[in-house]
């Protein structure tokens, strides 16, 4: 059997990552089902549970992904905490349509991070924290080879470092057993006299009021560029004008 493909979209925010993430989903998806050489191929999106943004977005009241850009996905959600459960619904899916899949995507892939779960389990109240696990760091780079193996092509998209300028545990060993990797950047949107800098980008910096946050608080905030109603906005930042509080 041939050995599915890993291609990941890395970079800070704003660099285009989600929209070439959709992208590329839609020019795999049509060529898998499309190549008149083999089977018609089933291609399935998925976010993470804790990714709230745009769930219902539209009428059909479907999770989507959506990239800055307006681009969109309709996608399924995975379970952080389960991310082996990829491959109940990849069985379920080709029992239902008769057809294999040949083509997984998952946004966000940061949130799979065990040090992310580490903190989200913290704020469950102690009956339902009693009851739920972190996964070992290895467990999603389990499921992504299983799938390969099976012939599955994967896509991905993740933040490249986290907001305190870190890379995420989790992304290391997912390059390491990548066939393609496009590492993207943002221009710096500091702004100083009104100029601002745009110089290539390459930390995502997270803003509470205006202000650069601190580096002990929470890994996980959701948020974008606007700022939210708690003050958390996300901008991309340079080299130079990255800044996070310790």
């Amino acid at each position: 059997m041939k050995q599915g493909i890993l291609h990941i979209y890395t970079g800070p925010m704003g660099s285009n990552k989600t929209s070439k993430f959709i992208e590329r989903f839609h020019t795999w998806a049509y060529e898998l089902d499309n190549d008149f050489a083999q089977q018609k191929l089933e291609s399935l999106a998925f976010k993470p549970d804790v990714d709230t943004r745009f769930f219902g977005a539209q009428a059909t009241n479907q999770p989507r992904i959506v990239s800055r850009t307006g681009m969109n996905l309709s996608a399924r959600v995975l379970p952080v905490f389960s991310p082996n459960m990829l491959i109940d619904y990849i069985q379920e899916h080709e029992e239902k349509t008769d057809r294999s899949v040949g083509l997984i995507a998952i946004d966000e892939v940061q949130f799979y991070d065990p040090s992310v779960l580490e903190e989200l389990i913290n704020t469950f109240d102690a009956k339902n924290a009693s009851t739920i696990c972190v996964p070992n760091n290895t467990l999603f780079l389990e499921v992504i080879d299983e799938l390969k193996s099976e012939g599955i092509n994967v896509l991905l998209s993740a933040l490249n470092k986290s907001f305190r300028g870190e890379p995420w545990p989790i992304i290391g060993p997912l390059f390491a057993h990548a066939e393609r990797i496009d590492t993207l950047t943002a221009k710096c949107t500091y702004s100083e006299n009104s100029h601002q800098c745009l110089r290539d980008a390459y930390y995502t910096q997270r803003l509470v009021h205006g202000a650069p946050d601190s580096y002990h608080s929470p890994l996980f905030k959701l948020g974008s560029e606007k700022q939210d109603e708690e003050g958390i906005a996300y901008t991309a930042r340079c080299e130079k004008h990255f800044s996070c509080l310790k």
